[in-house]
């Protein structure tokens, strides 16, 4: 049974108190405390999200999860985008750290902070 996990980034910047590589500064860091969805279906995952859709976006002006990736943190594209209706959902080309970087490398560089790898 595979877990969807959809994360939704409470993020921060690098700066040079962080113990980061100097080039990191100014790049977008995820804190730990975002809000993550588990569960072990679409259908279970696209009603939670629903759920949060009014909460969240009064909150923060945003309503989406910044991705939805399985248990080895794999990015779910597809799943992503029949559960957000976002048919265009491309992590290759989505722009993160003031469009320095795409989601895919942010990811790469930071789903440490999610998972234990």
């Amino acid at each position: 049974m595979t877990e969807l996990i959809a994360l939704y980034f409470h993020m921060g910047m690098y700066n040079s108190d962080d113990d980061v590589a100097e080039e990191l500064n100014g790049f977008d860091c995820p804190f730990e405390d975002g809000l993550e969805i588990r569960t072990t279906t679409e259908e279970e995952l696209r009603e939670k999200i629903e759920e949060q859709k009014a909460e969240l976006d009064m909150q923060f002006g945003y309503a989406l999860p910044d991705l939805i990736c399985n248990s080895q943190g794999e990015i779910m594209v597809e799943v992503y985008s029949r559960i957000c209706n976002q048919p265009d959902f491309d992590p290759k080309t989505e722009k993160y750290s003031q469009g320095r970087e795409t989601l895919e490398t942010f990811w790469v560089r930071e789903k440490h902070h999610f998972f234990n790898q």
